[in-house]
């Protein structure tokens, strides 16, 4: 399955929308060049998604209005680093989820079908409904 297309837009056209003032308030969401990844509807990322690498790489955040399935691990391992957000409307799958600084708000489901680790406190992670990952 290929990845899902994407359009890119400017973080001040979803800023109400997101609630980033609120949400995702450990970067300053200026006119700092970045933009946000945006799927409009369900959305599929083949392999692994590296909130460190793209934002340092000029994304401020990827937005799935719909469900995301990631095919491999999301991780965010810099701690004292700001990182792209991720916001998803409705049920996030991925393979392991780790992260560090990074805001991640998933509005319904999460399953996880290895690790979910959260190491530091910049950031956070909030699920609206439940959390499935695999117990050891």
């Amino acid at each position: 399955m290929p990845n899902s297309p994407f359009e890119t837009i400017a973080i001040a056209d979803v800023v109400d929308r997101l609630g980033l003032e609120n949400h995702f308030s450990f970067h300053d969401y200026d006119d700092d060049g970045r933009a946000i990844r945006h799927y409009a509807g369900d959305a599929i990322i083949e392999g692994d998604l590296d909130l460190d690498a793209l934002f340092w790489n000029g994304v401020a955040g990827i937005w799935a209005e719909k469900d995301l399935i990631v095919g491999g691990t999301i991780f965010n391992w810099e701690i004292d680093t700001p990182a792209c957000f991720l916001a998803v409307g409705r049920d996030l799958r991925c393979k392991n989820l780790v992260a560090s600084s990074a805001d991640i708000r998933i509005a319904g489901d999460a399953r996880i079908d290895g690790l979910l680790s959260s190491t530091y406190n910049h950031g956070f992670i909030e699920v609206g409904r439940n959390v499935h990952a695999l117990r050891h």
